[in-house]
């Protein structure tokens, strides 16, 4: 009985996690940006077996991660507060987000090319290309980052950027210590679809570093 998507992608990920897959094991950031991934793309493929995933099937996941997006804008834009098991905002995929499911998408598909589960890799057709604009790029400085008075968002931390940036409290924790090499060190920020990318600058003492830790959402 051929293997499903569904039962494929979490070994797989473990695989990439232990440096089985790839040049070097998954630092604990880049695993927990691939479980994202696949919380996306395991309900729409899990059923499926690895050789029924063909081209047609992938442009229908990304014609369905493209609608889903446009509606939920769509319903956001006319006043509708929809929010997750966790009441945080729901905020919908952007170009960029949909772009990075259909890679993982496509090397998933790449590895089991490789241990013999199918043949062609449908994820790796033209058709499949999102156009994603490009990001406005904002500069932190690390040792501006502070909490928010009582009345504004007492467990939060606001990153002073233009504009203005909220992480959870934690998240400004960590990436001042991951990212921020010390207070005054200054990192690039780039808003990544409803998170922050944090790309700090290499020192003479760490290499550059990147964070990826979730917007504050009211």
């Amino acid at each position: 009985m051929a293997i499903t998507f569904g039962e494929y992608a979490p070994d797989w990920l473990q695989r990439k996690v232990d440096g089985e897959l790839g040049d070097r094991p998954l630092s604990e950031n880049t695993e927990n940006d691939h479980r994202w991934r696949l919380l996306h793309l395991t309900p729409f493929f899990a059923t499926y077996p690895l050789d029924e995933i063909d081209a047609e099937l992938c442009l229908a996941f990304k014609a369905a991660k493209l609608r889903e997006a446009r509606e939920l804008r769509q319903a956001i834009e006319a006043g509708a507060d929809i929010r997750d098991t966790r009441n945080r905002r729901v905020q919908p995929l952007g170009p960029s987000s949909i772009r990075k499911l259909i890679d993982t998408l496509a090397t998933i598909l790449d590895d089991a090319i490789e241990d013999d589960h199918l043949e062609h890799n449908g994820a790796r057709s033209k058709r499949m290309r999102v156009r994603v604009p490009k990001k406005r790029q904002t500069f932190l400085e690390m040792d501006s980052a502070r909490a928010e008075p009582a009345s504004a968002a007492p467990e939060h931390v606001a990153a002073h950027a233009s504009p203005h940036v909220y992480l959870d409290r934690a998240a400004g924790e960590q990436l001042r210590r991951e990212v921020g090499h010390g207070t005054g060190g200054a990192c690039r920020l780039q808003d990544d679809d409803g998170r922050i990318r944090a790309v700090g600058a290499a020192s003479e003492a760490r290499p550059r570093s990147e964070l990826l830790v979730p917007k504050w959402s009211p």
